[in-house]
């Protein structure tokens, strides 16, 4: 049996709203990971959802809709409203509306609102202070601990914003699960995923080829390959 949530945000960036529209839907590597939409609706998703899901919406720079329904009822829609504000910012509106198996309800819930905070930093980063500028992800599993992880990058147990990072790097975003770095060669996200069960992950986000991407995540202690 499946229990429907929905995770909902709003902000408002200095970018117009086709350098954000092309952030979310040609340069997903450059703060989610690799996504490839088909530029139309009925359009094919690949890479967001294991499964693969179909383009909804698909009316630039205004709407963006993604969405997912599998035969044992299980569904996932991701929906992007951007609309001009000012003379050239834009106010985004996301909505995630999914349904997950109900004994894994609150722990999913949790998750995915802390992922999607995270998200959306990257996004605004992204659009904000690399627009345009072709993306390369990498990422890497550890199963390091927390604080080993953070001290390899140069970092405190604690870190908060404006914490100097190795690499000419500086916090940029710090909750008690998540720590982001703002290079100038790109972004670093350290994803802790030990409250839910899960391992530790780090991912960049690099705007100077992928061999600097890879190059990146170097000082990560673990034995698990870079991908």
């Amino acid at each position: 049996m499946y229990e429907d949530f929905q995770v909902r945000w709003t902000a408002q960036t200095t970018p117009t709203p086709e350098v954000v529209w092309d952030t979310i839907t040609r340069r997903a590597n450059a703060w989610l990971w690799e996504i490839e939409y088909e530029p139309r609706v009925g359009g094919a998703e690949r890479g967001l959802t294991a499964a693969g899901g179909t383009v909804t919406a698909w009316d630039a720079p205004h709407r963006f809709q993604t969405r997912l329904e599998q035969p044992d009822g299980h569904r996932n829609e991701i929906t992007y409203d951007l609309a001009r504000a000012g003379a050239s910012g834009t106010r985004i509106s996301y909505a995630h509306r999914t349904n997950v198996p109900a004994d894994e309800l609150e722990t999913q819930r949790d998750a995915c609102e802390r992922h999607t905070d995270l998200y959306r930093h990257t996004l605004l980063a992204a659009a904000e202070q690399f627009a345009g500028r072709p993306a390369a992800y990498a990422s890497v599993d550890t199963d390091a601990a927390r604080a080993d992880v953070l001290a390899a990058l140069g970092l405190p147990a604690r870190p908060a914003v404006g914490d100097r990072a190795a690499g000419g790097g500086v916090v940029d975003y710090a909750t008690d699960p998540f720590v982001g770095v703002r290079r100038p060669d790109g972004l670093l996200r350290v994803y802790d995923r030990t409250r839910w069960g899960w391992g530790i992950a780090v991912a960049f986000h690099g705007f100077t080829g992928a061999d600097a991407a890879r190059a990146a995540l170097s000082l990560v202690p673990t034995t698990t390959k870079v991908a």
